[in-house]
This record gives structure tokens, C-alpha cells and sequence, in this order.
């Protein structure tokens, strides 16, 4: 998903903030299932990063009309998505 094609439509914003949202927990059980078969070290910190940011997403979508583009935009699950994919290799 590019930021840049955000929608003002409070339908859209929430569908954003949602795949954002699953997003951010697919990294998280891909976390938890390397955690198990492999210990990484700073995964616990990088784990807390991702639950934290879940835990934006979740607010976000508990008060809809609050969402706005900017904090779609600022988010940091794309940074998190660059440290997950160099974990992968």
C-alpha cells in the first residue's frame, strides 16, 4: 500500500489502518514462531516495537473518526518491514 494513494474517505482510511494492522501481526507471529525455533538476540525488542505499534493501529480503529492520512503516512511499520525481511535472509 503507498501513502501516497490514501483516500480522504474515512471507509478507506479504516481499510488502511486494518491492513496495516494485519500486517503488523504477521510480523509478529513470524516473530513468535522464530523465537521458538531459533532465538534471535533483540528480538524481544524488536517484538515490543511491532506490539506497540499494534497497539497504535488498535486505538486508531476504536475511535474511526480520529484517523487521519498523516498517521497512516508516519507510520513505522515500514521501517519494521525492512528489519523483518533482513531477518528472512
Amino acid at each position: 500500500m503507498d501513502p501516497d494513494d490514501i483516500d480522504l474517505d474515512e471507509a478507506s482510511l479504516v481499510a488502511s489502518v486494518k491492513d496495516l494492522r494485519q500486517q503488523c501481526q504477521q510480523i509478529v507471529d513470524y516473530c513468535d514462531a522464530r523465537e521458538q525455533e531459533k532465538p534471535l538476540e533483540g528480538m524481544y525488542r524488536f517484538r515490543q516495537s511491532l506490539v506497540a505499534e499494534a497497539h497504535f493501529f488498535d486505538r486508531l480503529l476504536a475511535s474511526p473518526s480520529t484517523i487521519k492520512p498523516n498517521y497512516i503516512k508516519s507510520t513505522n511499520l515500514g521501517y519494521l518491514e525492512a528489519v523483518h525481511e533482513a531477518m528472512m535472509q
